[in-house]
């Protein structure tokens, strides 16, 4: 566990038959920055999964202020190496978040992670079934966010409202699962985090999904993926930030161009950044690219940018005039 965060007591694990949504509380008067909830079961997935829930130190310190919040899948991956998917390795959100949020990079935000369940997590983060390996279980997944778990925060915790203030973020299905969903779920989620992002599920369907959608949509997004991840994954998440910028999503000044521009017959060529369309002086730029030098695919390469991820999405407000 990180040296930063107390772990609730065991006392508040629930039950080995499962924790119901009916059931399902957070602190409202929290004492400790850590809680873990073992074995809640969804309507919609009825598997079991842990919630762990992180809080800033302001949410202590000050009891009238309302925060952000960030939701994030592969929970038992972010704060407990103990519990994480290679053990000791961990995205070691807790530490990097009070860091970004001491020196003010980053608007304080409550993090919630949401256990997978192991063999079901493939189904559960892939948003259409793939011919060959099955899946296609996120539309339920979706549901089990936005009508069970965040509900239940918004009701518990002092979270702001609207979809400005909420975030979704993963890795790997993680990823393509965040951004599925967002696409699908704009006036719950306005903000994505996006990282190595699985492009390639069913024949690369989610291309089409932002091919098809009808314009920009009011989404804040961070893109990344990792050179030494594959080449074929890197010019897949090259073409998925290029068609975002087709339809309206403005690069910041800190990006990486994209090297790849679709053409109409479905092809792909390399382009170089002089063919990248500009953007109109007055947009605010809305979407983060990077491709990550010799960055490979697990949880150390993802916790080295998880503070980028934080301070992009959620810059800090300016001081209001006294």
């Amino acid at each position: 566990m990180e040296s930063l965060i107390q772990s609730a007591p065991d006392a508040a694990a629930a039950a080995s038959t499962g924790l119901t949504t009916a059931q399902l509380a957070f602190p409202q008067k929290p004492e400790l920055r850590y809680y873990r909830l073992q074995n809640w079961v969804s309507d919609a997935l009825p598997t079991p999964r842990d919630l762990f829930l992180w809080l800033p130190e302001a949410y202590l310190r000050e009891p009238e202020r309302r925060f952000p919040v960030l939701l994030l899948h592969d929970g038992q991956n972010l704060f407990d190496g103990e519990l994480s998917y290679i053990k000791g390795q961990t995205w070691r959100c807790g530490s990097t978040a009070d860091d970004v949020f001491a020196r003010c990079l980053a608007e304080p935000t409550v993090l919630v992670g949401i256990g997978n369940t192991g063999v079901q997590r493939m189904a559960e983060y892939t948003p259409t079934p793939d011919t060959r390996l099955g899946g296609g279980k996120g539309p339920l997944y979706a549901r089990l966010l936005t009508e069970e778990l965040l509900p239940t925060l918004q009701r518990d915790l002092r979270l702001l409202p609207g979809p400005a203030n909420t975030g979704l973020a993963g890795s790997s299905l993680g990823g393509l699962i965040s951004l599925a969903i967002g696409l699908r779920e704009p006036q719950t989620f306005g903000k994505l985090g996006i990282l190595s992002p699985s492009v390639w599920w069913d024949r690369r369907t989610i291309l089409d999904d932002i091919r098809s959608l009808p314009g920009h949509l009011p989404l804040r997004i961070w893109l990344d993926m990792g050179t030494a991840e594959g080449q074929i994954h890197v010019r897949d998440t090259d073409l998925l930030c290029h068609l975002l910028e087709r339809k309206g999503w403005h690069l910041d000044a800190r990006s990486t161009p994209p090297l790849l521009q679709d053409q109409p017959n479905g092809q792909r060529r390399a382009s170089s950044i002089f063919d990248q369309p500009r953007r109109p002086a007055s947009a605010t730029p809305d979407l983060h690219y990077e491709r990550v030098p010799n960055a490979l695919h697990n949880e150390s390469a993802w916790a080295a940018r998880f503070g980028q991820v934080l301070q992009f999405l959620f810059q800090p407000q300016p001081e209001l005039p006294k």
